[in-house]
């Protein structure tokens, strides 16, 4: 009896006998294998049993046909795509595996004149002729044929649309209809050319993309355009038609353009149909929330020109918010949390055309409560935390440390503190727990440029959350132009413990509104110091404002000035080869070195690399030159035995023929 690992009971075992057989039929594609347990029992006393695994592998057959993704695919292109241009991509799979699942690609129909191609193994359909002179319109009835036996076969359709090239021209006759007018309306006449006999038809031979148009025959045997489509300007501007004329004994062409012309059927489009915001309360005025995109495919011009404006229906949105021409929504007055916590409204598209049309996209702003209780001037006075950084910063960088005490916060033992960046679409990021500014948008970074970003900081003691608003004003540096390098013998930490030490010995050479600001300290000891167990070296890089003033809330929209290395210089340094000040070697820490930085400044090869190179170019040289000698010293101590074999040889071969002339 079978005891396991028969499902659904497939098998069948005949007890006598033990033949196994199938109760139903097994598919591939399902279980490839299928293990099963099978127990034999005696008829003895006690009985006694035995059991036996069996794995049973399925077969595969081609029963599978190769399927492909849609039954249908539809593409457009245009009259003079290069040939061997890629143009769309069909892609099958076969369930079935080895050969009855391998298949390839062919065009079993529609590719009468050879203009396409197909990859057998990736299924890309290219262009393998000119498409100048073609009709406008191809269907492709595409096939996977699989490598088993009996082959399958899978089918799928590939509509290709070719369109004329979209350019005025020149042309015989010009015409202009207006779009989506009704089908059969009139498009122009050409007139019978008087040159010809009897005028039989007119047929349109090329460019009637879409098959818009239609030609017929008057009474008068002149060509009668009309519309066979309801035609769509923002589809297709221009036709350019070839026009063959007709007659008992030879066919004429000519030229026609039609210019379909512009009616306002197209509404402005946004980039999206929600926008979701967040201000802060009691922010000023002017901030910019956010931006919305709008387009309309009409033609340039007063169809396709609108006017923004927030709907009326919503009267606190108004009250609050603006929206300019660009599509920026911006704040009008500064909003209470406890006036106002959330606004919905709408921003309205309206073009120009007649009639006008419009579209609209919902805006939710929501308002963010901060601690009210130290504001002043609709700001708190702690909370505005002015930073530099250079203007070549890139992802990840950080450009400004955020703590409590800059944001005029007192913690009480035991509170927790975090950081949340306010706009989903910032330059910057902060950490939520450590405080930091990193870049995130390098790209929006420039040189000599502001930029203003709110966190919001929170505090949670456990029992009440409390959240703070701090506007952080960043401004961009030019590394080589602006930094000044400090050097000092100590180590990193012990430099960055004495940085407040640093920064106050370095500001009083420096006259007031001027501030300096050390931007970063880093470890400049190398390697052959650390080997040699000489003293650390460490270097502060440092950026001097021209006017600190610039910092005040006051002075928000004035650019900030730094002073250029070379000012600097002449106030730090006695001498240009970095010779510091006497106030800045007499207390720690001791300035060994000013400089301006180079972002190409280094301390140069570690003078025992440098040994160690020159002594290997040595050593190299001389086994080159040995090897030279010891090949020439070789070569001509074997020289003199093989000259004496020779010797040897001419004479053995004298006294042979010597001893012939005497026989």
């Amino acid at each position: 009896s079978i005891i396991s690992g028969n499902p659904s009971g497939i098998f069948n075992i005949d007890s006598k006998t033990g033949a196994l057989s199938l109760k139903s039929s097994l598919d591939f594609e399902s279980s490839r294998q299928y293990i099963i347990v099978v127990q034999g029992q005696d008829g003895g006393t006690p009985p006694l049993v035995g059991t036996k695994v069996v794995t049973i592998n399925v077969a595969d057959e081609n029963d599978n046909k190769p399927l492909f993704t849609t039954s249908r695919l539809e593409t457009t292109i245009k009259s003079d795509t290069p040939i061997l241009t890629s143009i769309c991509q069909v892609q099958a799979s076969d369930r079935d595996s080895g050969s009855n699942g391998i298949f390839d690609y062919i065009i079993q129909s529609g590719n009468d004149n050879h203009l396409f191609s197909i990859d057998t193994v990736k299924g890309v359909i290219l262009t393998s002729a000119s498409l100048e002179v073609v009709n406008s319109f191809y269907t492709l009835i595409v096939e996977a044929v699989d490598h088993g036996k009996p082959q399958l076969t899978g089918t799928t359709t590939v509509a290709i649309t070719v369109q004329p090239v979209q350019s005025p021209g020149q042309a015989n006759y010009n015409f202009s209809v207006l779009e989506n007018q009704s089908i059969g309306t009139l498009v122009g006449t050409i007139p019978k050319d008087t040159s010809l006999n009897t005028i039989t038809s007119y047929i349109i031979s090329g460019g009637n993309y879409g098959n818009a148009f239609a030609i017929s025959k008057n009474a008068n045997q002149d060509g009668v355009i009309r519309t066979n489509i309801s035609l769509d300007r923002e589809t297709y501007a221009y036709y350019q038609l070839l026009i063959s004329v007709v007659t008992i004994s030879i066919t004429r062409d000519i030229t026609v353009k039609v210019q379909v012309l512009d009616l306002n059927d197209n509404s402005p489009v946004s980039n999206t149909n929600y926008l979701s915001l967040q201000v802060v309360e009691n922010l000023a005025a002017g901030y910019p929330l956010g931006k919305l995109t709008f387009t309309d495919a009409d033609e340039k011009g007063i169809n396709s020109n609108f006017d923004l404006y927030i709907s009326p229906a919503t009267p606190p949105a108004t009250t609050y918010f603006s929206v300019d021409t660009s599509g920026a929504i911006n704040l009008i007055k500064p909003i209470s949390y406890e006036v106002l916590s959330s606004v919905w409204f709408y921003v309205v598209a309206k073009d120009r055309g007649k009639p006008p049309r419009s579209s609209s996209v919902e805006v939710y702003v929501k308002v963010i409560d901060v601690n009210e209780t130290k504001l002043y001037n609709n700001f708190q006075p702690a909370s505005y935390i002015c930073c530099d950084f250079p203007d070549d910063s890139i992802e990840g960088d950080v450009v400004c440390l955020l703590t409590p005490t800059k944001a005029g916060i007192n913690l009480a033992s035991g509170d927790i503190v975090s950081y949340t960046i306010v706009g989903i679409d910032s330059i910057f990021t902060v950490h939520s727990s450590a405080g930091y500014l990193q870049v995130k948008k390098s790209s929006f970074i420039s040189s000599a440029t502001r930029y203003f970003q709110w966190v919001i900081i929170t505090v949670d003691s456990g029992q009440v959350r409390t959240s703070y608003a701090v506007m952080v004003r960043l401004d961009t540096f030019n590394r080589n132009a602006h930094l000044i390098s400090i050097k000092v013998n100590t180590d990193v930490g012990d430099l960055q413990s004495k940085q407040a030490d640093l920064q106050a010995k370095l500001q009083v050479l420096f006259k007031q509104p001027q501030l300096v600001t050390i931007w970063t300290i880093r470890d400049t000891t190398s390697g052959f110091r650390r080997r040699k167990l000489l003293a650390s070296q460490s270097e502060a890089l440092a950026v001097v404002e021209a006017d600190t003033s610039i910092n005040n809330m006051s002075n928000i929209g004035v650019a900030k000035t730094f002073l250029t290395s070379e000012e600097a210089m002449k106030v730090l340094q006695l001498s240009s080869d970095g010779t510091p000040v006497q106030s800045l070697t007499t207390s720690s820490p001791v300035v060994s070195s000013v400089q301006p930085y180079n972002t190409d400044d280094n301390d140069g090869l570690d003078p025992a690399y440098i040994a160690l190179i020159v002594v290997g170019c040595l050593v190299l040289i001389a086994i080159i030159i040995a090897l030279i000698v010891y090949c020439a010293c070789y070569r001509r101590a074997n020289k003199g035995p093989d000259k004496k074999k020779l010797v040897s040889k001419k004479q053995q071969t004298k006294n042979t023929f010597a001893n012939i002339d005497k026989s």
